[in-house]
């Protein structure tokens, strides 16, 4: 639940380099855009994730659920597909489907890119002025025993495998909003909903109900061109009904504070922090406050 928006290991493996990510995005005519990716081509590359100040890893929120909403933009992702068409500036439709980078390349039966770990979706954004967006997004997911994480390490350990490591299908529900009410001033909120079902295992059939919000504010251009402070809250992903399991007995939740200044063009230094309350779902355990510095050079 601690977990901060960039921590990632290291590029190398073995002394190789990794590629990440490979993908390719281009226009299709004036109103549609289309990805083909091989690797690392994520949810939100696609999709529109409307949270325009905090969603990225190095310059965003500190947290790593306070990005983006870990119901529809956290999930099997990868490898595959997208689509958008734009019409005009009031409305757009983007549909995908993508494969865990690790299911896809796998031949092994149960695994591969339609027979594996996959997300297939689509989202539908408004804009009913030019400073606010709205999206409502849908996607249905499945994710085999070994690879099952419904929320992308960002919640409880039952909301991320309420059944166990067993196979897990999700139909996930996300509305997100942003609204830059003045020149200096962004609200954005978001709110999901995911009904699970395990696949086999001793739950085999059975559902759980699975939820989250989170809500922001952002002051813009604070001291100087391009800082941001930012505050936000929410609750993380929890487990508020298993069928035939537990489920989390407290709601968990989290408040965020951070102020992202540009020192240079190619420098930005944000402090700030974040404190989880009653983490795991149980008002006994201790809160945890994180503190946190982070320093991103751009070049």
């Amino acid at each position: 639940m601690a977990r901060l928006a960039f921590d990632a290991g290291s590029a190398f493996d073995d002394n190789n380099v990794v590629v990440d990510d490979l993908y390719y995005r281009f226009p299709v005519g004036e109103s549609i855009t289309a990805w083909v990716g091989t690797s690392g081509m994520d949810l939100d590359d696609v999709f529109d994730p409307v949270n325009p100040y905090l969603s990225d890893s190095g310059t965003g929120a500190l947290s790593r659920f306070s990005r983006y909403n870990p119901t529809v933009y956290r999930g099997p992702q990868g490898a595959g597909v997208g689509i958008k068409y734009a019409f005009g500036d009031f409305l757009d439709v983007t549909a995908l489907y993508l494969s865990d980078v690790s299911s896809a390349s796998d031949p092994e039966e149960g695994r591969g890119i339609f027979n594996g770990s996959y997300s297939a979706g689509v989202q539908v954004g408004v804009s009913p002025l030019e400073e606010m967006k709205l999206a409502l997004t849908y996607i249905h997911s499945y994710q085999p025993e070994g690879l099952v994480d419904l929320f992308g390490s960002t919640g409880s350990q039952l909301a991320k495998r309420p059944f166990g490591d067993v196979s897990t299908t999700a139909d996930r529900f996300g509305v997100q909003g942003s609204w830059q009410v003045i020149d200096q001033i962004n609200l954005a909120a978001w709110g999901g909903y995911i009904l699970a079902h395990a696949q086999d295992g001793p739950l085999e059939d059975n559902k759980a109900d699975l939820w989250t919000w989170n809500a922001n504010l952002s002051v813009v251009d604070l001291g100087k061109e391009g800082a941001v402070l930012s505050f936000g809250g929410g609750l993380m992903p929890r487990a508020a009904y298993v069928e035939g399991g537990d489920r989390d007995a407290n709601a968990s939740y989290i408040i965020e504070a951070a102020y992202k200044f540009p020192v240079t063009d190619n420098i930005i230094i944000t402090p700030g922090g974040y404190v989880i309350l009653d983490p795991e779902g149980n008002n006994n355990n201790g809160d945890i406050w994180v503190g946190v510095i982070r320093t991103t050079f751009k070049f």
